[in-house]
């Protein structure tokens, strides 16, 4: 994951947290990141494949079930959940 360079100018540069960290820490504050699980609906709407899998769209491999409300994982969020079963049906997870 890396800091959206629009919002935060000063990683542009080195597209990296450390501007970040360090107005915070002296400020006296920390800085926790809440990643979420899935994929990036950028990734999904550019029609990305599967790293490995160069046959397998990112679409293709979504949870039907959240699909029906817009497939992100949680209201208003940019992340899609997997669906495991395709992940480790056809693509052979070991």
């Amino acid at each position: 994951m890396y800091p959206d360079p629009w919002r935060f100018p000063s990683t542009r540069a080195c597209k990296c947290w450390t501007p970040i960290t360090a107005k915070l820490k002296a400020m006296g504050l920390s800085l926790g990141l809440h990643l979420m699980p899935g994929v990036s609906k950028f990734a999904v709407d550019a029609g990305y494949t599967v790293p490995g899998w160069p046959s397998v769209l990112l679409n293709d491999t979504l949870d039907p079930a959240r699909k029906s409300h817009g497939g992100s994982i949680c209201p208003g969020c940019n992340f899609f959940q997997f669906n495991m079963s395709v992940m480790c049906g056809p693509l052979a997870c070991g």
